[in-house]
């Protein structure tokens, strides 16, 4: 696991799920008792706060930023704070382009999900095979349906200039297109994507707040949403 930059993209603003109340406590102790207790060895945590939109002049995002930091955690992180453009897509996209050099892999996560069985990864990096760049829990129809998951580095290193197109731009639809066009451009050099969805299966929490299943329901549960 010291090949791998473990992501976990917060957003402390007005959500679809829940409105203008925040839950970063409880995602964030989430991500850090997971990783304390199944993934210390970890090479990076990073802590990925886009900054609010809201008029709140930031409270939320600064008082998270020190809480991070007064803490005395076990495992090597950072904190990395960006305007929030892009979405998610696009705070993801700037942190990888950022320490793809320092890390074989990064693992990509939303805030509120979490990791559910101690050997996840390994699910992942087992499909990040020959010239596949990219595996998200769900892919479909040509895009990452459901984005979190593994990004292999290394395929990076010679376009990584390619992943400016997600962390500056807002496009329409509330993000949707922003996920449509996710890593799409490394498609068009010849990489390939896969996804967990043979082996595994992962939880979604859709705008009902219903949450469905992905994947193999046979196999073991990798993924599901923080409910809150």
């Amino acid at each position: 696991m010291k090949d791998v930059n473990y992501i976990v993209a917060f957003y402390n603003g007005t959500r679809r799920h829940y409105g203008r109340e925040t839950h970063w406590r409880t995602f964030l102790h989430a991500h850090i008792d997971f990783i304390t207790n199944n993934m210390i060895d970890i090479g990076k945590v990073t802590f990925l706060i886009s900054w609010s939109n809201d008029n709140n002049d930031f409270k939320d995002d600064k008082e998270m930023i020190w809480y991070i930091e007064s803490l005395d955690l076990p495992f090597n992180y950072e904190t990395y704070t960006r305007v929030n453009n892009g979405f998610s897509y696009g705070a993801f996209a700037e942190v990888i382009e950022y320490n793809h050099k320092d890390y074989k892999y990064s693992f990509i996560i939303e805030d509120d999900y979490i990791p559910t069985s101690p050997d996840f990864m390994g699910y992942f990096l087992r499909k990040l095979e020959g010239s596949v760049v990219y595996v998200p829990s769900l892919y479909k129809d040509s895009h990452a349906s459901i984005c979190n998951g593994m990004i292999n580095n290394k395929l990076l290193i010679d376009n990584i200039r390619l992943l400016g197109d997600y962390h500056g731009k807002d496009y329409r639809r509330g993000g949707y297109t922003n996920q449509r066009k996710f890593m799409t451009g490394y498609g068009k050099l010849g990489y390939t994507f896969d996804d967990i969805t043979d082996v595994a299966h992962t939880e979604y929490l859709n705008s009902s707040k219903k949450i469905i299943k992905y994947g193999n329901k046979n196999g073991p549960l990798l993924i599901k949403p923080i409910c809150v």
